[in-house]
């Protein structure tokens, strides 16, 4: 690379250019992704613009670096590569005056063939300086990112009821996810979140489980504020059950285990609670087969049932299930459903859902929309005076009854 792209005055264009190179490495990754989606919709690389974008942005900038650096790069080079004629020349003028002896010139001449080398040393370590400088930059953003603060004194709820009190939640930019949000969940009970997508309804989960903090408003459990909670505190009474299933290359007892210590019968009574027990026993080596080895994978609907007995092992009293069944096949829903009727026993139960046919017994339904809760109440009071629930209930069996 260039000397004058990696001196300190260079220090903003160096950046530009690192975070170039990011989003072509990030283009290329989605594009390689998305090769079974472009495949089925008649795309190729030349119309995939984000990646032929990313890729153009990137040549183009490096092209233009690099025609301003040539200049200064060319006389760096001239004067190196031809490290001898200076030496040569100052030395025979010097030798010619009686300035030097013979010997001295000569051994000038020898050292000036060897000190070239350091300067291109000098000049690799500059840019190796200059590519660390930027990694450590990029860890900092991470390391020194603001803390959630976080009360180190255990708290005592009264009971496991949920308090949204004027919750309202922006990403980022004032881009409000969640707006003036107000409502209460009994202990012991289930409530529901229906509304399309987009709508707010996983926020308000991850908001519970404080996976982020709320920018106006509060969140409380058994009366207190969840940002009083210890995080290992709060980790005990919520369990969350998430739309997409995650396996570790670990064996199977492992992936229900998840470092929590339970015994062996505790983890096979969550298996069975699950309706995964059984699978597991068909693998090569049972509770000890390890995830993605010899070819041994699951299904995305099993994988969900291995979601649903890490909870059920974890058994907290909070349980919030995110589109739970959203991949599951009928066989699979089935078993996951008689898993559910383990799972939620006197827990205190939100369920986000899309397939409304299986909520319609939950103790209250809250219908969202654009980050705003417009409606709630039960499934029949909904049918008569939510609009947009109506309108959803009529789509949800349109589908039910749809054939080929």
């Amino acid at each position: 690379m260039l000397p004058k792209m990696y001196s300190g005055r260079n220090k903003k264009l160096i950046q530009d250019y690192h975070q170039s190179l990011e989003e072509m490495n990030a283009g290329i990754v989605e594009y390689v992704r998305a090769m079974p989606v472009m495949k089925i919709f008649g795309q190729s690389a030349e119309t995939f613009d984000k990646y032929g974008n990313t890729v153009k942005r990137f040549n183009k900038f490096v092209g233009e670096w690099v025609k301003s650096s040539t200049p200064g790069f060319a006389i760096f080079m001239s004067f190196t590569s031809n490290a001898m004629l200076p030496v040569l020349a100052l030395g025979l003028y010097l030798y010619f005056q009686n300035g030097v002896t013979l010997a001295t010139l000569l051994l000038f001449l020898i050292l000036g063939t060897g000190y070239i080398k350091p300067l291109f040393a000098l000049n690799n370590m500059g840019i190796q300086i200059s590519i660390i400088n930027r990694g450590v930059e990029q860890i900092d953003e991470l390391l020194y990112t603001e803390h959630l603060l976080e009360n180190a004194a255990l708290q005592h709820p009264i009971d496991y009821s949920i308090t949204f009190e004027h919750v309202s939640f922006a990403y980022q930019d004032k881009n409000w996810g969640l707006q003036n949000i107000n409502f209460t969940v009994p202990e012991k009970t289930i409530t529901a979140l229906v509304g399309p997508s987009g709508a707010g309804k996983s926020t308000i989960g991850q908001l519970l489980a404080r996976f982020w903090d709320v920018t106006k408003g509060e969140i409380r459990i058994g009366g207190i504020d969840v940002r009083d909670y210890p995080t290992e505190q709060l980790m005990r009474l919520v369990s969350f059950v998430f739309q997409d299933s995650f396996m570790f290359q670990d064996s199977m007892y492992e992936n229900i285990c998840m470092g929590m210590k339970k015994s062996r019968e505790e983890v096979e009574d969550a298996a069975k609670a699950a309706q995964i027990h059984d699978l597991i026993l068909s693998l090569p080596n049972g509770y000890d087969t390890l995830f993605g080895q010899s070819g041994v994978h699951l299904s995305g609907g099993e994988q969900q049932r291995f979601q649903l007995a890490r909870a059920i092992l974890k058994d907290a009293p909070i349980l919030i299930l995110d589109e739970a069944t959203a991949f599951a096949d009928p066989e699979n829903e089935i078993k996951i459903q008689q898993a559910f009727s383990q799972l939620i026993k006197n827990k205190t139960v939100l369920i986000i859902a899309h397939r409304l046919s299986t909520i319609t017994d939950a103790d209250q339904i809250l219908v969202f929309n654009h980050g705003e809760l417009i409606d709630n109440g039960k499934h029949d009071e909904l049918l008569e005076n939510s609009a947009l629930y109506g309108r959803m209930w009529n789509a949800h069996t349109r589908a039910k009854e749809f054939v080929i």
